[in-house]
């Protein structure tokens, strides 16, 4: 896959590739366009899009984020504020954050940028920052974007290793679903990863412990929870 794709790529930075033709609706006209594309009265692909408000997140109370502190966490957490998220509260462990990056997010928006140290596995640390103490405002959005890598090949798996990166993944679960439960939560967002669709090469400990976020996802979903999981490719 990797070769063919390089080929691709190639192809079309020179040129030689040339995409093909599209007829474009908008969401309001899905109707439309399937019914253009079952008379088959089309040459090349059919487009159903849905722009994007300036402010996706506007009117969003308070978002919190596990792993909020990692590169991860403080990327979709920028993207929050910069979306007119009104708190996004980032959990970490060690409360330790790069040097400038709170302050870049604050300054992008008028959010309210909250640091909580919290190991997210336990259930009283989370239901203390759940909590609508004070200003905070009542938790209508988790992210759950914590993780750890401990990569080795199958048979050099050690169960530290293992018991590491499930950990990080699947120990925070019951709790955040369960705190679901006692606030308005829009949704429940886990990052998963592709590795759990395809494998991936000295992670089959991640891969295994996302695919059990994503099973956790499917059983929540059918249990009336608003729970997806998000296999994410490569940042």
């Amino acid at each position: 896959v990797q070769s063919a794709l390089q080929r691709v790529a190639a192809g079309v930075a020179a040129g030689r590739l040339v995409p093909l033709p599209t007829v474009s609706y908008s969401l309001a006209s899905a109707a439309a366009a399937l019914r253009q594309m079952s008379q088959a009265r089309h040459v090349g692909k059919v487009v159903v899009s849905s722009s994007l408000s300036s402010k996706p997140a506007a009117g969003l109370g308070r978002a919190v984020v596990t792993g909020g502190l990692g590169a991860l966490g403080q990327l979709v957490s920028g993207w929050l504020v910069m979306h007119g998220a009104q708190q996004v509260q980032l959990l970490g462990r060690s409360a330790r954050v790069t040097a400038g990056s709170v302050e870049v997010m604050c300054a992008a928006s008028s959010s309210q940028v909250i640091i909580s140290q919290c190991d997210a596995g336990s259930s009283e640390d989370l239901a203390a920052v759940l909590s609508t103490q004070g200003q905070l405002l009542p938790v209508e959005l988790i992210i759950h974007a914590g993780g750890v890598l401990a990569d080795a090949t199958l048979l050099q798996q050690q169960l530290p290793g293992v018991r590491a990166v499930a950990a990080a993944k699947l120990s925070p679960l019951p709790v955040l679903l369960a705190a679901s439960q006692h606030q308005p939560v829009r949704s429940v967002v886990l990052f998963s990863s592709v590795a759990s669709l395809l494998g991936s090469p000295g992670q089959s400990n991640y891969a295994a412990a996302n695919a059990g976020l994503d099973a956790a996802a499917q059983a929540s979903q059918a249990a009336g929870i608003p729970v997806v999981s998000v296999q994410w490719g490569a940042w």
